[in-house]
């Protein structure tokens, strides 16, 4: 008799073992678990910082620290306290979209107060606000590059591909919307996965990419222009195909109803930085977005 007990507990003990092996194994490949049959990357953490209306995301992987857009001057302190939380003194890669003062604004005080190894700028000439004393300050540093050609840096495993406009006076004619239209897009590549930085272009510059035959099918978007819908809207996030989307705007500016309806139509996933920093995580592999949305789709 106590041999047969014994022997049902060991079968029953190595079933558990099993059933809780199984569950956690489910757990793991929903939260980047490793295809064994795949590459294995470190993972790239992507943060969209609660800035207002204005558009600063910082990238981390491994060693290096990116980031895309710096706010306003207003929101500096807000970046700054965030890289001060992380342990951050060096800044290996910055990238300006364009030179409206909610993407340029905190650009000087991070180059004043930071080691920046390197910086992008979009290469026309603005009338706003911030370019002259940004550009003037960057033409002095042997790390600054006026982008109007694509680029890729590369390091390790993640790539940041930049896009300038293929015509930039093919935009011209709408002086109003000028500086939006050049922003410079990137694309982050980490193995099978692809997040898509779109600045602020609007309707012209969006025709542009749409007739071309640029490769702009990503996992993540960070929508243009802080949630404003555009005409074109609906193809191009088709030609995305994005699973999840990211609108940087504040509560005064909220993202308009029918780019909402749009992403609802579409089955994209959308989170906004009104209320809380959107933190994105990729593996290389798998995607996980943790934040919330201040606007529920109508």
């Amino acid at each position: 008799m106590s041999k047969n007990w014994n022997g049902r507990n060991i079968i029953k003990t190595a079933l558990l073992v099993l059933f809780a092996s199984g569950i956690i194994g489910v757990f793991a490949y929903i939260l980047f678990s490793e295809d064994s049959s795949a590459a294995s990357y470190e993972v790239l953490t992507v943060t969209d910082l609660d800035v207002g209306k204005a558009d600063a995301a910082v990238l981390r992987y491994k060693d290096f620290l990116g980031i895309i857009d710096t706010g306003t001057e207003e929101s500096y302190p807000v970046i700054d306290a965030f890289l001060k939380k992380e342990g951050i003194d060096n800044i290996d890669w910055m990238l300006i979209t364009h030179y409206d003062k909610d993407h340029s604004g905190g650009a000087l005080s991070l180059i004043d107060d930071y080691d920046v190894d390197k910086i992008c700028l979009p290469d026309y000439v603005s009338e706003k606000k911030h370019y002259g004393e940004l550009t003037e300050k960057a033409r002095t540093l042997d790390t600054a590059t006026f982008v109007s050609s694509p680029e890729e840096y590369s390091y390790g495993e993640l790539k940041l591909q930049i896009i300038p406009p293929a015509d930039p006076e093919g935009l011209k004619q709408d002086e109003e919307d000028y500086d939006n239209n050049m922003s410079l897009l990137c694309m982050v590549t980490l193995g099978s996965k692809k997040l898509f930085f779109t600045g602020d272009i609007e309707k012209d510059r969006i025709a542009q990419v749409l007739n071309s035959p640029l490769d702009i099918d990503a996992d993540w978007i960070k929508l243009p222009h802080h949630g404003t819908h555009e005409k074109k809207m609906k193809k191009f996030l088709k030609r995305v195909s994005p699973e999840y989307s990211v609108i940087s705007t504040s509560e005064e500016e909220p993202p308009e109803e029918e780019l909402l309806a749009l992403l609802n139509e579409l089955g994209i996933k959308n989170y906004d930085t009104v209320k809380e920093n959107v933190v994105t995580k990729c593996d290389g592999h798998y995607i996980k977005v943790t934040g919330s949305s201040a606007y529920h789709i109508p």
